[in-house]
């Protein structure tokens, strides 16, 4: 095991297949931070947890009160509560909670602030709204590989609806009017929603996401409801090399940015969007790939904490 590595112990829900599987595999230390993580528990938890009801801690997974030198939490479900048990409990540990989603009420970093706590982001808008400390990217792992094969689909879409599914609809409408074949896999905000409307589908594992961008021409990402910078779908194009079509027009001022890689939805002609699907993508050098993965990700956030607190 890295030793860097030894030093920290990831806490984040163990239902984000993406990260922990990697973590996992190689042996890292990774906790939950409740207990109470199958179904009926889970409600139970979050009723306690939302009604504001007494003895919070009765959730806290005690798994965590060993020494660490750091503690790096995914900002997905931490509350005000946990934090400040968190670190009563390991005192001497440094504490990063580093934001994988966009800020919204429910994850207001506001609530979470301590000067004995550092927070981080990758979602520009988010770190000048909030005074966030900024991380420009999204930290990918080495273990994950595509495989390209003859393509059998022109666009691949993997997301969650976020308030954007007939949007999607009339996207995907649009590609097939050209010709194009489109896989556009929406999924459902919660689970039970699914059975409102047949185009939801079910969460895709990340190792199915990979074979699918094998098999695809390009990659669609839309900005709304997802973070403004290098999201994940971004960092999909530029290192497995496949084309992007996006509606995020700052994409224009990143040093990878190539039309003849990226398709800018509102700003390019949509009628030019079968000969950009033809002609093939471009490797491009480009700083943000100096620095793709996850421990990259973690030396900077490490080395920069160190350094404030010397």
């Amino acid at each position: 095991m890295n030793k860097f590595l030894d030093d920290i112990r990831f806490i984040m829900p163990l239902v984000n297949g993406f990260v922990n599987e990697p973590l996992q595999e190689s042996g890292y230390d990774i906790k939950s931070p409740y207990y109470g993580n199958s179904f009926f528990p889970r409600v139970l938890r979050e009723m306690h947890f939302r009604l504001g009801l007494p003895f919070k801690c009765i959730w806290f997974n005690n798994a965590n009160v060993t020494k660490k030198e750091m503690l790096f939490l995914s900002e997905a479900l931490i509350i005000p509560d946990y934090l400040d048990w968190l670190h009563k409990k390991n005192p001497d540990s440094k504490i990063i909670i580093f934001y994988t989603n966009k800020v919204n009420y429910n994850n207001n970093p506001n609530k979470l602030k301590r000067n004995w706590c550092s927070i981080w982001t990758c979602d520009k808008v988010d770190s000048e709204k909030y005074n966030l400390n900024l991380y420009d990217g999204v930290a990918y792992f080495k273990i994950y590989k595509v495989k390209k094969e003859e393509p059998i689909y022109d666009v691949f879409y993997i997301g969650k609806d976020k308030g954007r599914l007939d949007y999607l609809l009339s996207l995907e409408k649009k590609f097939n009017d050209l010709g194009l074949k489109t896989y556009i896999n929406i999924v459902a905000e919660r689970r039970w929603f699914s059975k409102r409307n047949k185009r939801y589908r079910p969460i895709m594992p990340y190792k199915e996401v990979l074979e699918n961008l094998g098999k695809s021409k390009a990659i669609l990402h839309l900005s709304q409801g997802a973070q403004y910078g290098i999201t994940m779908r971004i960092m999909e194009s530029l290192i497995h090399n496949i084309k992007l079509i996006t509606d995020c027009s700052y994409l224009v001022n990143y040093d990878f940015y190539n039309e003849n890689n990226i398709f800018i939805l509102g700003k390019d002609d949509f009628n030019r969007l079968s000969e950009f699907m033809n002609t093939p993508y471009e490797k491009v050098n480009a700083k943000v790939l100096e620095h793709i993965y996850f421990e990259d990700m973690l030396k900077y956030i490490v080395k920069n904490v160190n350094e404030k607190s010397l």
